[in-house]
């Protein structure tokens, strides 16, 4: 079956909307198009590929620093990604070369379905964070974007610096352990776009071993400058 067409203006509308667009059947010669339509494809440097396969790795072998160095093929977090650059990338774009046998979800979270209270919501742009290892450096969790919070958040790599932090922190997990997400059950040559300042991803358990998987990834917008 080929590809059907889908007007950009239907992408917007559901990433303004519901924080995230899911389109099936897509070519992967279209999906860099696809993601340019949303702005400047950016890359860390330490992967440069503009379209970079992701594919399940050992804790022995993954580069250090990263969410596979720390949870091998299990399950990651809720997070979102580029949370050390100095401005996160805007919009995370997968695409699904391969499922894989192992029925592995992904799971999203959308952090305008919260209901903060303004206090909450001025603790969470106030605490300071730090992130980074080898330097390590000082960032906030969250900033106000229009009438939306814009959130950075990895448990992996941005961790607690103040007291503030502390409750910040309290709040996020509290609110991640509440929520009911969203499960991205996954098939050939789907494109999923995700507003990554505004929605939490996760990767699940495989019921099988999976380690012919492979998602595809794209980052558009924020500046890389690692803050760490």
């Amino acid at each position: 079956m080929g590809e059907s067409l889908v007007d950009f203006k239907d992408i917007e509308h559901d990433l303004l909307k519901v924080g995230y667009c899911r389109l099936e059947d897509v070519d992967e010669y279209h999906v860099l198009a696809y993601c340019q339509e949303l702005g400047t494809i950016t890359v860390d440097p330490r992967n440069p590929a503009p379209m970079r396969p992701i594919s399940l790795q050992s804790r022995s072998v993954a580069s250090p620093n990263t969410l596979s160095s720390r949870y091998g093929v299990d399950s990651f977090p809720f997070h979102t990604d580029g949370s050390h650059w100095a401005i996160p990338p805007q919009f995370l774009a997968l695409y699904c070369s391969n499922p894989g046998n192992g029925n592995r979800a992904t799971y999203l979270i959308d952090t305008d379905s919260w209901l903060l209270l303004q206090k909450e919501i001025d603790l969470l742009i106030s605490s300071v964070w730090i992130t980074g290892f080898q330097r390590p450096g000082l960032c906030g969790l969250a900033v106000k974007n229009g009438n939306r919070m814009q959130i950075r958040y990895d448990p992996a790599c941005v961790r607690t610096y103040s007291s503030s932090a502390k409750r910040a922190e309290r709040i996020i997990v509290e609110k991640v352990g509440s929520s009911i997400p969203i499960v991205v059950t996954w098939y050939k040559r789907d494109l999923l776009i995700l507003d990554n300042w505004r929605i939490l991803h996760a990767r699940g358990d495989a019921i099988a071993e999976d380690s012919d998987r492979i998602i595809q990834r794209v980052l558009i917008g924020g500046r890389y400058a690692s803050l760490g």
